[in-house]
């Protein structure tokens, strides 16, 4: 089956395409821009009159420029310089305007250690170029980093977002409305109730959470060394994700899917899509708990995963549970308490082209499907190097190394690209943003092309 075959991603009946588009796109109607010129933190002096300028003797803080964007209807550009560390007092930053926030390089946005950094609420957002830390939860809300209302659609580019702490979902971004990752890290996230197995379902998503009926897009990002109960790198429950050239490794749970958790409950379908991505590395440590526990890499709970040259090996799983040998993936039917009608186990579909460790927990996949299984009861060793970052500041990856079965294992990718055939092009690129093949050839499997053809400079001024 050849990526040409897979459907269509549509949000809401909008192309995936145009939905990207419309996440950040600004409204034309008198948009001003606020320079912050002073790292205190500060209210705005009289929010709508335009003028960015905090209580005396403040001037333009974070906090107000962005309480000016908030009184007005138009989309607004804030200009963080750099690098300064922008230390929060105040409580979070609340956002319920379409506004974009420009950050730089050393740009760090710091949490008071009592609430969240950022809330955001309404509109189209943009965060660019910044550090999301010191995000403190401790009661029992979700979004310790950063939290996305049911109304609202944030698009964060070239961002950290790391050591933040909730007690209950998302302890680095808790999204219930559109979200969408973008060559971001989401890493060192933790939830404050990790080592609480009596908090089930509240203590998910170390690094995201993605809520019923919210909608997901992790592009070319990394989602490292997060912990939860359940869901250590992200937990999906009951809404849709896509995952495309991106990294899941380091992360860890107690429970079940420390790399990724998908769940529907209440009478709704949790659905994520991945392509051309890395599930490695990531681990349930002996528990000793009553709770079916499995899938270190994924866990499936009454849900729909699709996969497409990616790689989901090398996950570890210590637990004896139900799903003793389960390292890599597994699926779940209904837990006590679900409605009689959710009883059947996860659904795994192959999309051709991945690099499955174990098939211990999902066996959909196959040699005629061109993926890469056991043959026996040894797993399948993707032979991959450290988690690195490709450049300074740059999202974490696995290199596959010289021998590994990832290389030149993928869908042959054509240059230029043949018209009028299912053969894809090769205008897709890896994690790192390089071209994903250099000639006539097969492409790597998961989030990094050993191959592939660095991106051309930026052009002068650009």
């Amino acid at each position: 089956m050849s990526s040409s075959a897979l459907p269509m991603l549509t949000f809401g009946g909008v192309p995936a395409a145009i939905f990207l588009a419309l996440l950040g796109a600004p409204a034309s109607a008198q948009a001003a821009t606020f320079d912050v010129d002073d790292p205190a933190d500060a209210h705005d002096m009289n929010p709508g009159d335009g003028i960015c300028q905090g209580w005396r003797p403040y001037g333009c803080t974070l906090r107000a420029a962005i309480e000016e964007a908030n009184a007005s209807a138009a989309h607004d550009l804030i200009r963080v310089p750099g690098p300064t560390t922008y230390s929060l007092e105040l409580g979070h930053l609340l956002v319920s305007e379409s506004v974009t926030i420009r950050g730089a390089a050393g740009v760090v946005v710091e949490g008071d250690g009592t609430s969240r950094v950022f809330h955001v609420v309404d509109g189209g957002v943009t965060i660019t170029d910044l550090t999301i830390t010191g995000g403190y939860l401790n009661e029992y809300e979700p979004g310790g980093g950063v939290y996305v209302g049911g109304d609202a659609q944030l698009h964060l580019v070239r961002c950290v977002v790391e050591r933040n702490y909730a007690n209950q979902q998302g302890s680095g971004i808790a999204n219930f409305g559109s979200l969408h990752v973008d060559r971001t890290s989401v890493r060192e996230n933790e939830n404050l109730q990790f080592w609480d197995a009596g908090l089930g379902v509240t203590s998910t998503g170390g690094g995201i959470y993605n809520a019923t009926n919210a909608m997901l897009i992790v592009e070319q990002s990394a989602i490292v060394g997060n912990k939860a109960f359940r869901g250590g790198g992200i937990a999906n429950r009951n809404g849709y994700v896509w995952i495309t050239n991106s990294t899941i490794s380091g992360n860890v749970a107690k429970s079940r899917g420390a790399g990724l958790l998908v769940e529907s409950a209440e009478g709704y379908l949790a659905e994520v899509d991945i392509e051309r991505s890395t599930i490695t590395n990531n681990e349930l440590p002996y528990e000793d708990t009553t709770e079916p526990v499995g899938g270190a890499g994924i866990a499936n709970v009454m849900s729909y995963v699709s996969i497409y040259s990616s790689i989901v090996a090398a996950n570890e799983h210590e637990h004896l549970g139900i799903h003793e040998h389960a390292p890599d993936c597994a699926d779940f039917a209904a837990d006590i308490g679900d409605p009689w009608w959710l009883t059947e186990a996860g659904t795994y579909s192959s999309a051709s082209y991945n690099l499955m460790g174990s098939l211990a927990g999902c066996d959909d996949f196959d040699p005629d499907s061109y993926d890469i299984v056991p043959t026996g009861d040894e797993p399948v060793d993707p032979e991959l190097g450290p988690l690195v970052a490709w450049t300074p500041g740059g999202t974490e990856l696995h290199m596959p190394l010289a021998q590994s079965p990832a290389r030149l294992a993928g869908e042959r990718c054509y240059l230029p690209p043949i018209p009028n055939t299912p053969i894809p092009d090769c205008f897709d690129v890896d994690q790192r943003g390089y071209l994903r093949a250099g000639g006539e050839q097969e492409t790597d499997i998961g989030a990094y092309e050993s191959n592939g053809v660095p991106p051309p400079p930026p052009p002068r001024g650009g």
